[in-house]
């Protein structure tokens, strides 16, 4: 008769081989660049980079999000498995020239499901469940400034002090704002948190409005969508419109008195929405090379961050 721990260890030996066959089944490809630079050009590259802090404006280092994650469907508690690497991620950063990035949570991460289109949220969120879920990833993402692998930026002056010693800078955000629910004064925890960048939308029509890849797109930007907006205006939280349906994002800049940025979003449906949002009458620049969409009056790339540039609400 098989011992106890002779069965445990055939377990998780089985859950091993599941997660590394799950791992090689939806582990993303790197794409081709297309060409090659020479020594002489990445030497050039990487003195402009030490010159000029470079910030990913939307990433996920390391995976921090799936850390401590519950309530996931199969697929989901296989890739949570895998576990994290933030030491790794970070120091590819730091090999590259980067001076830091924006960490986001994900905030629908335990309702995903990827299907033939894509993610897409199966189930609607517990009560207290989004709110419990952001507690837990704002609090891992924390802990790594704690371990010392990263500086937490919550003015741009920290982001200047990090590059100077040679640390990666860490803005947080989160992607998804569902974390929210209907309580707009949730938003004053989250800025004392850090948090300093919130993509309103991800891969469910939440509370504020509707996402760029669902149904029923007719809502727009909702009345506490609208509120939150303004919250986020006054506490100098940047507000990021990726994944808003077309309806929603041109709403989300007519609401907004800072800036808007879109730092991630499909050709086409940057199409569309560019095409919403031009009837505002609005300015339309590229930030950098390839690096952001910014919407909205002016401004410098370095006091894009709201709150960042003195550290104060204005």
């Amino acid at each position: 008769m098989a011992s106890r721990r002779k069965v445990i260890g055939g377990i998780v030996a089985g859950v091993a081989v599941v997660a590394a066959g799950g791992y090689y089944k939806f582990k993303p490809q790197p794409p081709e660049v297309g060409f090659t630079l020479t020594d002489a050009e990445l030497d050039r590259a990487m003195a402009f980079l030490r010159a000029n802090p470079a910030i990913d404006s939307h990433a996920h280092p390391g995976r921090t999000f799936v850390r401590e994650a519950v309530n996931l469907n199969w697929k989901l508690n296989i890739y949570r498995l895998m576990g994290t690497f933030e030491n790794t991620a970070i120091a590819d950063m730091t090999a590259g020239g980067m001076a830091g990035a924006v960490f986001n949570g994900v905030a629908d991460f335990q309702l995903l499901e990827r299907g033939d289109n894509g993610l897409t949220a199966t189930r609607a969120f517990e009560e207290g469940e989004s709110w419990a879920a952001y507690r837990t990833q704002i609090e891992n993402l924390i802990d790594l400034e704690g371990a010392r692998i990263v500086t937490i930026a919550r003015t741009s002056k920290d982001i200047l002090a990090a590059h100077a010693l040679g640390r990666q800078a860490a803005i947080l955000g989160m992607e998804g704002a569902d974390f929210l629910e209907n309580d707009i004064t949730r938003l004053q925890t989250v800025y004392d948190d850090g948090v300093r960048m919130i993509t309103l939308l991800h891969y469910q029509n939440n509370t504020l409005g509707d996402i760029t890849t669902g149904e029923n797109l007719n809502r727009g930007l909702t009345d506490f969508g609208h509120e939150v907006v303004a919250g986020m205006n006054a506490a100098g939280i940047m507000v990021d419109a990726s994944h808003a349906s077309a309806k929603t994002a041109a709403q989300i800049v007519a609401a907004s008195n800072q800036p808007v940025v879109i730092t991630h979003s499909t050709s086409i449906r940057l199409r569309l929405s560019i095409h919403d949002l031009s009837r505002l009458n609005w300015p339309i620049r590229w930030q950098g090379p390839v690096a952001i969409l910014v919407l909205g009056p002016p401004v410098s790339a370095l006091t894009l961050w709201q709150g960042l540039s003195t550290g104060s609400k204005n």
